[in-house]
């Protein structure tokens, strides 16, 4: 079982995932991240239920849950310290969220190879 954690779960594909992960047999949402939606219930911003998953307020709140991956759909101005955090935390990353640099994703890359962990983006 992946236990994963989104970040942005309150957006328009954060709540996408939310359901797919919720529904998929191999799949456990391990923590969810949206300031707007924060002490809400993750499946019920995403519109299909309770799934006992809290929404927190910031990645390092949501990564107190035992988790193998954060998936981050945030904005441009968040998800490389969101990236960086997770590695940080010991967590495989999926970013898709746009607007990083070659900087950004150069960084990232050390960031990852020093922590062991993949990064996909």
């Amino acid at each position: 079982m992946v236990r994963i954690v989104v970040a942005g779960a309150s957006g328009w594909v954060g709540r996408e995932l939310v359901k797919a992960i919720a529904a998929a047999p191999d799949l456990t949402l391990a923590g969810a991240v949206s300031r707007s939606a924060a002490g809400r219930d993750a499946g019920e911003v995403a519109g299909v239920g309770t799934v006992g998953v809290t929404v927190a307020a910031s990645l390092e709140d949501a990564l107190h849950s035992p988790s193998d991956v954060v998936i981050d759909y945030t904005k441009p101005h968040a998800v490389k310290a969101h990236v960086l955090t997770a590695l940080a935390a010991g967590r495989h990353v999926v970013v898709g969220t746009s607007g990083l640099s070659a900087e950004d994703y150069a960084e990232i890359a050390a960031a990852a190879g020093k922590a062991g962990r993949g990064v996909i983006a």
